[in-house]
């Protein structure tokens, strides 16, 4: 129960700086100068008849603005036990309110009657403990055939809130509300909002994902006339064999991850001769979230990315059309970026990515000492932004790699990883574990922290 304790804690904190949040009016406008434009909360009122909220990852609705106040993601190292999930935040006139999930990784039984009463019963104390708070009234409620309890609360400042609770097989949904005092109906408009709470189906969730990756398909690029390359792409990338395609998956260990277990990170297609042709790129939680195609336009090797966004990701930056254009240089939207590559003694020292508009872009070059590799990837303005040494094993796999931090701040320090592989029948590995150079109690050793998989199809 201290773990149930320490999630709500984390998914609450908003709530218990209600005191803070509510008691200080927002600053006067200047009494001279042009005139101020003033935020302006949104309404409950509207977001019930107009808004309304969809998450893939959570699979539900609800009607609430769209557009999120705040996220955070949920995971075992957050939380203080094996669970994942997330959380989204909305500040409006009448309230603060967040709707949180997460899944158990591990065996969640709750079948018997007084099993179920228990579980709730520590989710209340749970509630009441972090936010030390009074409780004003419990009232056990139901969402479809899922059970769930409803709590009411009043804060040690005098603000009241709600929660209700809902167990989904072994995700636990939490909706929670802070009232703004003295705002008339915020009780009944914040009801009213969570009455309209529903689960999607997951066939309609993957229905939606697949409209989306449709709509931001690019065009495929020609294919040719081929621009000669000392080596392909999939040389470049140490492949053997003819490969055709590679799906890759990734499983987190060191419980950093919102998203827990296998989940998708990439599909890469080969051409016959062996260069890339199309990525799926997938984020974090294991959503697709960019498509690349590569080909040939102009004698030059180009590319061009689609992006796909989800109810997680930031807003989209605000750009203004008003500055002048005049003597930009013109950009050529069949692609995005040229690639430019260059060898030495069979090797590929340096890749160099330009812009559609012929700016310099990223990049990378590759210093060879021995049996090590140093790559350096600069910026378009040539600073130096990324630093990396490589050791490698007779077989040009990666078996060691060291990060180093170039920020001045230093906020990670300088990274230490090694590499342990299972191969396939033709030398190309199907399974890394990455360990991590850790210091735990005084002893520095290699933690596992993830692991790496790939399933190869060949010509």
């Amino acid at each position: 129960m201290k773990n149930i304790i320490k999630f709500l804690f984390v998914v609450l904190s908003f709530a218990g700086c209600a005191s803070i949040v509510f008691s200080q009016p927002p600053p006067a406008p200047a009494k001279s100068g042009a005139p101020t434009k003033v935020y302006s909360e949104p309404s409950l009122k509207d977001a019930i008849a107009k808004e309304n909220f969809s998450s893939a990852e959570g699979r539900f609705t609800i009607s609430l603005p769209s557009q999120i106040n705040g996220y955070a993601g949920l995971s075992p190292r957050t939380l203080g036990f094996n669970a994942a999930g997330s959380s989204y935040n909305w500040r409006t006139q009448e309230a603060v309110l967040s709707v949180a999930f997460f899944d158990y990784q591990d065996e969640l039984s709750v079948q018997t009657d007084q099993a179920r009463r228990n579980y709730f019963a520590g989710l209340r104390d749970g509630t009441i403990q972090s936010l030390k708070a009074k409780l004003v009234s419990e009232t056990p409620i139901k969402l479809g055939e899922n059970y769930g309890l409803k709590i009411d609360f009043e804060l040690a400042n005098g603000v009241k809130g709600t929660r209700q609770v809902f167990l989904v097989g072994k995700r636990l949904y939490l909706l929670t509300a802070a009232f703004v005092p003295n705002k008339d109906e915020a009780e009944k408009l914040v009801s009213r909002v969570f009455d309209t709470f529903k689960l999607i189906n997951q066939s309609d969730i993957d229905e939606s994902i697949k409209r989306k990756i449709a709509a931001a398909e690019p065009k495929p690029l020609p294919q040719e006339p081929v621009v000669s390359k000392l080596k392909t792409d999939a040389e470049d990338d140490n492949l053997k064999g003819k490969v055709k395609k590679i799906v890759s998956e990734s499983e987190d260990l060191s419980g950093t991850s919102e998203k827990q277990g296998r989940k998708m990170s990439s599909i890469e297609y080969f051409n016959e001769q062996g260069n890339l042709t199309r990525r799926e790129s997938f984020d974090y939680k294991g959503n697709p979230f960019q498509i690349t195609v590569w080909g040939y336009i102009d004698g030059a090797r180009v590319s061009k990315s689609a992006m796909i966004r989800y109810e997680y990701d930031p807003p989209s930056a605000m750009i203004s059309t008003a500055s002048n254009n005049a003597g930009k240089p013109k950009s050529d939207n069949r692609y995005e970026y040229k690639h430019e590559y260059k060898y030495e003694n069979g090797k590929l020292i340096e890749k160099q990515l330009i812009f559609n508009n012929g700016k310099p872009s990223n990049r990378s070059v590759y210093n060879f000492t021995g049996n090590q590799v140093e790559q350096l990837i600069y910026t378009g303005d040539g600073e130096l932004n990324q630093r990396y040494v490589v050791t490698l094993d007779e077989k040009g796999n990666e078996i060691e790699e060291i990060n180093y931090d170039l920020s001045k701040q230093k906020f990670y320090g300088d990274r230490k990883y090694s590499y342990a592989y299972e191969f396939d029948g033709k030398g190309n590995w199907t399974k890394r574990t990455t360990s991590k150079w850790t210091t735990e109690n005084g002893k520095s050793f290699y933690k596992p922290s993830s692991v790496s998989y790939r399933t190869i199809t060949y010509f």
